[in-house]
């Protein structure tokens, strides 16, 4: 059976891609081999940005109900906390970190995407594939019924994981570092003299502890290395021949006993494993026709919460150029800045957790204790405060160097093309909306004009007619009671709004040459009356 995409992979980079493309109006598949969906918590934050994304796919609600904020994170040392990462002043309508077990967010994506009458097609596995200029051509297997099928598709995206079939099969390299230690986690009830709801990192000479919250009373994420871990893994290997089997509770009570509160007590493991970390990137996201997404593109360390919600954002970066070449609103070429913008992202990432690893998982009692000095000291300034969590919340990610990015009103007021839109409170006919809530559920670039009086009719009436653009002008159709849009945008100024969120194109008002330009040869295939722009 053919379609526009097969999607292989159903973890939550391949569901929100199946989702994407779904409410883009493409048709596709969507393939896992496991048999059924894994109950692991797995990957627990979701970010301030992915909320953003979320919302803008309406559903944002579903998961925060599921879920528990944090808003608040302190490292400590010696019982005594270093500082305090608060997360309620973030720039954005999300201003928490939400721990969600991955299993759950992985069970609302395929709800919603059930709404859509495409289920995971589980127990199907992709066994070969080859493209020509314009085709996909896929080799498929069930494993319930030992068939083999072929489909041919305009678009494969491997969304497969670490160990991704896609990947190999391209023959890309997957290069980076392994991280020799062994660690562990445990979702245990823990009853210690914390408060509840705020994430800590026990930074202790004798060991590494963090606590991540859960919803739940009293429920923890726990991850930490236990003593007869403390060799690297060839060593280990070396001594017992194989890896070691994960702690027990009474070994982990005793561990956090002694860096965290002598006095605490565990119970009901919900889950208790072992794992290490690896860091690694392929070069090329795209092979023509072919796309990979998420952990089948990149891994790295999980400190931070980052990994599941950069293939979430990877997908909503992909999936809206398909949808604009599939309706016709973009040329194909439009596809090559996905590989230029989220590999940047990538690397980026690969590298601000490597350093972080390397921080936390020091072994020297010197370095240790160098190293929560300066933590200490640094994090007396708000600035590099609020640097920190808005990475950590990924609302800092942007593209200003991306070819399909234009700024043309350098100097003026106002965020730079490149950048994340950001929220602001707007009033409508005395009922109160923002510039997110205009934006929610749509598939289109905007267009936002902000201007000082009324006027240019004729020039917004040529905007209003290209079709498949939605058009705000400022203050015409809304007013900005509280000046949230001119100071965060600025006056004067034309923005073109991807369907993302992110701004393509920043302009002077009286530059409309620039606008035409940017919507014609970048984005905007099919004009309506364009000459007249």
């Amino acid at each position: 059976m053919g379609c526009n995409v097969l999607i292989v992979g159903a973890g939550p980079s391949g569901l929100f891609m199946a989702a994407e493309l779904a409410r883009q109006g493409l048709s596709l598949r969507i393939i896992d081999k496991v048999l059924t969906p894994s109950d692991k918590s797995r990957a627990l934050a979701i970010q301030a940005r992915t909320l953003e994304i979320l919302y803008f796919l309406g559903i944002a609600d579903r998961f925060i109900s599921e879920g528990l904020k944090i808003t608040h994170f302190s490292p400590i040392s010696n019982q005594k906390k270093l500082t305090t990462l608060s997360f309620d002043r973030l720039d954005s309508p999300f201003p928490f970190i939400l721990s969600l077990e991955q299993n759950k967010t992985e069970a609302l994506l395929a709800s919603y995407l059930a709404e859509f009458d495409i289920k995971v097609e589980r127990g199907v596995e992709l066994l070969s594939f080859n493209q020509d200029e314009g085709t996909v051509t896929s080799i498929l297997h069930n494993h319930e019924n030992g068939k083999q099928e072929e489909v041919k598709t305009d678009w494969l995206i491997g969304c497969d994981g670490p160990h991704s079939t896609v990947r190999k099969q391209l023959n890309l390299a997957f290069d980076g570092r392994e991280f020799p230690d062994i660690f562990s986690l445990a979702d245990v009830h823990v009853k210690w003299k914390y408060p509840p709801n705020q994430g800590m990192a026990f930074l202790d000479p004798r060991g590494i502890l963090a606590a991540i919250p859960m919803k739940g009373e009293k429920r923890y994420r726990l991850i930490f290395q236990p003593p007869r871990n403390k060799m690297n893994m060839k060593n280990l290997q070396l001594i017992h021949g194989e890896v070691p089997g994960a702690p027990t509770l009474a070994e982990i009570e005793e561990l956090v006993a002694r860096i965290a509160d002598p006095n605490v007590r565990l119970s009901d493991p919900l889950w208790i494993a072992n794992f290490h970390v690896n860091s690694r990137i392929i070069n090329n996201y795209r092979e023509k026709r072919i796309f990979l997404v998420g952990d089948a593109a990149h891994i790295h360390s999980p400190v931070g919460g980052q990994g599941m919600n950069t293939g979430i954002q990877d997908a909503f970066n992909l999936g809206w150029k398909l949808g604009a070449i599939f309706r016709g609103k973009a040329s194909p070429s439009l596809l090559d800045s996905y590989e230029f913008e989220r590999k940047v992202v990538g690397k980026a990432l690969l590298r601000g957790t490597e350093k972080i690893t390397d921080l936390i998982f020091l072994h020297s009692k010197l370095l240790i204790i160098l190293r929560n000095f300066i933590l200490c000291q640094i994090t007396k300034f708000a600035s590099i405060r609020h640097r920190i969590i808005s990475n950590i919340s990924q609302i800092a990610i942007h593209y200003p160097t991306s070819e399909w990015v234009v700024e043309r009103a350098k100097g003026a007021p106002g965020i730079l093309a490149g950048y994340r839109g950001r929220d602001a409170k707007l009033f409508s006919q005395n009922q109160s909306t923002s510039l997110f809530a205009l934006w929610q559920k749509s598939k289109n670039m905007k267009i936002l004009v902000i201007k000082e009086k009324k006027g240019m009719d004729a020039f917004i009436s040529s905007l209003e007619r290209i079709e498949g653009v939605e058009v705000y002008i400022l203050p015409d159709a809304f007013e900005d009671r509280d000046k949230e849009i001119e100071r965060r945008y600025g006056m004067n100024l034309i923005y073109v709004i991807r369907p993302d969120g992110y701004i393509g194109y920043r302009g002077l008002l009286n530059d409309q040459d620039s606008l035409k330009d940017y919507l014609k040869n970048l984005i905007i295939r099919k004009f309506v009356n364009s000459s007249k722009l």
